[in-house]
């Protein structure tokens, strides 16, 4: 049975308007809605989900990416009220924040061919002596990997290479808008 089949049986709805796909990020699933009536019947189908697959802790519905750095609208429509996971994917795990990351499974199959062309060596290497956390993916364009590795970009350069976060952050603190920001929250 397909996945749209499951959860319109479960939801009591029509297999139409379930969406075929969805991603799993760690144990938080995100949906894509478009039909006016799976809308509505949101909570119907992310409790049927839940139900049916016991290792989901949270479902969201993805609206969209906005902005220059493309963050995602998301919002949470069952289960725990967390977006932070742990993803795993291809040996490695992933500490990210669905709300704050834009992950495209669409990259998986880039994601492995650069592993492919590391030895492990190279990554403990890279680990030890750069900065192999606070990228946007799995890697840094922006330093001595991505030379050796990443032959050309296409498109923009700042959606490829990723926001330094840290750096961002250290700067908003500097500026008192860090302060302002959360209290917003």
């Amino acid at each position: 049975m397909r996945f749209k089949q499951i959860i319109a049986g479960k939801a009591g709805l029509p297999e139409e308007i379930i969406p075929n796909t969805y991603q799993m990020l760690g144990k938080v699933l995100l949906l894509k809605l478009s039909h006016p009536q799976a809308l509505k019947a949101k909570k119907k189908i992310a409790a049927a989900i839940l139900k049916t697959f016991p290792y989901v802790k949270t479902v969201a519905l993805q609206k969209g990416v906005s902005g220059e750095f493309r963050q995602p609208k998301v919002e949470i429509i069952a289960g725990e009220k967390k977006t932070l996971t742990i993803h795993k994917e291809l040996s490695c795990s992933f500490k990210l924040d669905v709300k704050k990351i834009m992950w495209s499974k669409g990259n998986h199959h880039e994601r492995k061919r650069l592993l492919r062309l590391v030895k492990p060596n190279e990554i403990i290497y890279y680990v030890n002596n750069f900065c192999p956390y606070d990228k946007a993916g799995a890697y840094g364009i922006q330093d001595w990997f991505g030379l050796r590795f990443i032959k050309r970009v296409e498109g923009c350069f700042y959606n490829v290479m990723g926001l330094p976060v840290s750096r961002v952050l250290a700067e908003l603190e500097k500026m008192k808008l860090l302060m302002e920001t959360q209290k917003l929250n």
